[in-house]
């Protein structure tokens, strides 16, 4: 799973599902650590919050949506 380069897990929202979505980002974050792989974690909020779009965000860190 090295080969993936970049990962970027995108997390979290506003709807009432974010707590789950928090959760379950961060285990499979967790996965892909384990593995090996160079995953990053984007929480939807927050980024949306600093004024950058997800996609932004995610292109700037040189990841791949996961």
């Amino acid at each position: 799973m090295k080969g993936l380069g970049k990962v970027a897990v995108m997390y979290g929202g506003r709807s009432a599902e974010r707590e789950i979505s928090l959760k379950s980002g961060a285990m499979v974050h967790a996965a892909l650590k384990r593995k090996g792989v160079d995953a990053h974690v984007f929480d939807m909020i927050t980024t949306l919050s600093r004024g950058m779009p997800p996609a932004k965000a995610v292109r700037k860190c040189g990841c791949v949506p996961y």
